[in-house]
């Protein structure tokens, strides 16, 4: 019947798409098969799977450095900020960005980011006290990257930490030199409050 044959035309895509070894969405990834990766999604494949050892496919695709994989997977659904693991810790996906200096990756998580209204204040806050890159370049990329933060919500220095519920600025510690002069030259109303700790007053 035409049922029957529509039925067996689905059965057939799908066996394409999940074959019997089950090249799905991390296997995807590890084979570098972009096409494979949109096939599996398309046809109802989680995003958000994760590896044998518990890394998120998002995460894969950031330490791989393969973007298009990035886009398709935050496009179907991937949680921008999912946690991923950085040797022996665990912090959330921009933040890992941030760290490494990967600005392509930093901006199309940053797009995911406003495009889902998600909040930027623990990656701000992160983006300035994890430890500075010591070359100009990651400075460079560490500075472009606040500067980005703050276009999408001018008023990030100001907001609460989840923590203790503390102003981000007054988190920052005197000896975090370059945070407090990129917090200073974009909110010239922090000058005070610097020499207020310092005991400058």
């Amino acid at each position: 019947t035409t049922l029957f044959r529509s039925l067996l035309a689905k059965e057939k895509d799908f066996d394409l798409v999940y074959p019997r070894e089950q090249k799905g969405v991390i296997e995807a990834i590890e084979a570098n098969d972009v096409d494979c990766l949109f096939k599996n999604l398309s046809f109802g494949a989680s995003p958000n799977q994760r590896d044998n050892d518990g890394i998120p496919a998002l995460c894969r695709a950031i330490r791989e450095k393969k973007y298009d994989f990035m886009i398709m997977l935050l496009n179907h659904g991937a949680y921008p900020n999912v946690i991923c693991q950085d040797g022996n810790e665990w912090r959330d996906a921009l933040a890992q960005v941030i760290r490494e200096g990967d600005r392509k990756a930093f901006d199309i998580l940053l797009e995911s980011f406003k495009d889902k209204r998600l909040h930027l204040d623990e990656p701000f806050l992160q983006a300035l006290t994890l430890e500075w890159p010591q070359d100009s370049d990651g400075k460079e990329s560490r500075l472009y990257m606040l500067e980005k933060m703050c276009e999408v919500d001018s008023d990030l220095y100001s907001r609460k930490d989840d923590w203790d519920g503390e102003p981000i600025f007054n988190i920052i510690a005197l000896d975090q030199a370059e945070a407090l002069e990129f917090l200073i030259k974009k909110y010239p109303q922090l000058v005070e409050y610097k020499k207020r700790v310092a005991g400058d007053e």
